[in-house]
């Protein structure tokens, strides 16, 4: 089921999920699979970044996203981020 889940099983991960299929899909009718840490490095255009960060920032689970830097500087990141940062 592709490299990534090689790669992850050798380091010790043992139970990844990995498989083609539309995870806002999977989101909008609430199937998404149990994780504990959430690993993806999504498309960069359209929304998919602001979709997948939104995402994230409604789960209480660890999350890492590979995305180009200038993300970081985006109104929608800041906005998102500092907003929570206020809250604690």
């Amino acid at each position: 089921e592709g490299g990534t889940k090689v790669r992850l099983g050798a380091l010790g991960f043992k139970n990844v999920y990995n498989r083609c299929e539309d995870f806002y899909a999977r989101i909008a009718d609430g199937t998404t699979p149990e994780y504990d840490v959430l690993l993806t490095n999504p498309p960069y255009s359209q929304d998919h970044i602001t979709k997948l960060l939104r995402f994230c920032d409604e789960q209480s689970k660890p999350w890492v996203i590979l995305v180009p830097n200038y993300v970081y500087a985006k109104n929608y990141y800041t906005e998102m981020f500092d907003a929570k940062d206020r809250k604690s």
